[in-house]
């Protein structure tokens, strides 16, 4: 993470597993600064966020959905990957990436719990288990995304529900 003083701007960097700058992004830091936000030109279709950070040996791995959020994790110390939005492809690198790990939890915003739905199916039909945060926790009252902790998150102490007992909590009407 870096600061553009020239144009006013939070920068954040990505790299591939080759140390190779892969993508960046940029976010106004007064309202007046138009555009808001300032990415590479590239898809993110072919990207893993700081690939060259994550630990592929069969470990757990988080997702959450920008850059800001990923800044609000522990992401030093476990495999958080930043989507750069709130969904994803299974035809992208990323997907073919997460699939590879043991489990995956999805801590999307609060107003992409529909979007978590779904990926979580998708994983889970690669034969891997998919947990989707649980935003009815006392610890997330009133925020909408992990970039509103006042604190670093360590996403692994939050509360998640399995995919598989996301059809139990809709039968009976508390879906998160």
């Amino acid at each position: 993470m870096g600061y553009d003083p020239e144009n006013n701007r939070v920068m954040f960097t990505s790299y591939d597993n080759f140390n190779r700058l892969n993508y960046y992004t940029g976010r106004a830091i007064y309202d007046s600064v138009k555009p808001r936000y300032q990415h590479a030109h590239v898809t993110a279709y072919n990207i893993v966020f700081n690939e060259y950070m994550l630990d592929y040996d069969d470990k757990d791995v988080y997702l959450v959905e920008g850059t800001f959020d990923l800044a609000k994790t522990n992401y030093a110390d476990k495999n958080v990957i930043c989507i750069l939005g709130s969904n994803i492809n299974t035809n992208s690198y990323l997907f073919r990436s997460i699939i590879s790990h043991n489990n995956v939890y999805l801590c999307l915003d609060r107003d992409a719990v529909s979007k978590m739905i779904t990926m979580a199916k998708n994983i889970n039909g690669y034969g891997k288990q998919a947990y989707i945060l649980d935003w009815k926790q006392d610890k997330l009252n009133g925020m909408k995304d992990i970039g509103e902790m006042k604190i670093k998150c360590n996403v692994s102490e939050l509360d998640y529900i399995t995919y598989n007992d996301i059809n139990h909590l809709k039968l009976k009407g508390n879906i998160i």
